[in-house]
């Protein structure tokens, strides 16, 4: 298949995601801000809903494209990724930080301080999780080639940002809960910004497996090259 018609397919697909997105942020911002009782099924906070399973649906679509290139490229580096998704899928399904966090908070005795004690719980699994995965992924990138570090420096930038608003913005959240509308409107920015960088990854997942030794990766490779043009000027 010609490379622009697989780089047309994946706009679309992206596009697609991104709609899904907006929609159920816009329905979620809806039903809380001008209708007098909320319908569960379609909020982004509640378990179970119809926002959490679209999202639990892309995160196990890019863990699978990486099992993919793995197998097409015949590089077990990529299952490294994969992994890093499949665990993101788990702890978004089971909750596995918030339960384990919530554990060590009152095993360690934490005080609420600026954020809760479970909170802070929260950020010691999550610091642990990723120690163990990144280490492995950073294995991996010592050991591969330089396609495979392109595709690691693009992962690093996407989970950043997926992290900025599933930690960060969550942690501000959690501080302004007092704080009604603004709180609800950080509870948006945090679930619709993770919705949204979630969709990106999903269709950065796929480009690679479809264009994959064709074209080097988007991301770092896009902002070296600016870096250079600018230095150059």
């Amino acid at each position: 298949m010609p490379l622009s018609k697989i780089q047309n397919q994946i706009s679309w697909l992206a596009l697609l995601l991104l709609g899904g997105d907006i929609f159920f942020i816009g329905l979620h911002g809806l039903g809380y801000f001008y209708l007098p009782f909320s319908i569960e099924i379609l909020s982004l906070e509640s378990d179970r809903s119809l926002p959490e399973f679209f999202q639990y649906f892309k995160e196990f679509f890019a863990a699978i494209m990486f099992w993919l290139l793995a197998r097409r490229s015949k590089d077990r580096a990529y299952l490294s990724i994969c992994i890093l998704f499949t665990y993101i899928l788990l702890d978004d399904a089971f909750s596995f930080h918030e339960r384990v966090g919530l554990f060590l908070g009152d095993a360690l005795s934490l005080k609420d301080g600026f954020i809760r004690a479970n909170d802070i719980g929260e950020l010691l699994v999550s610091a642990i999780s990723g120690f163990f995965i990144f280490g492995f992924i950073g294995y991996q990138y010592i050991r591969s080639n330089t396609y495979f570090r392109h595709v690691v420096h693009d992962v690093v930038i996407l989970f950043g940002l997926l992290a900025f608003f599933g930690v960060g913005v969550d942690m501000l959240h959690s501080a302004c809960m007092h704080i009604r509308y603004i709180a609800q409107l950080l509870a948006m920015l945090e679930d619709g910004g993770e919705m949204l960088t979630v969709s990106l990854i999903a269709a950065y997942a796929l480009l690679l497996y479809q264009t994959w030794p064709r074209e080097e990766p988007l991301f770092s490779l896009a902002i070296s090259r600016f870096v250079k043009r600018g230095i150059s000027k």
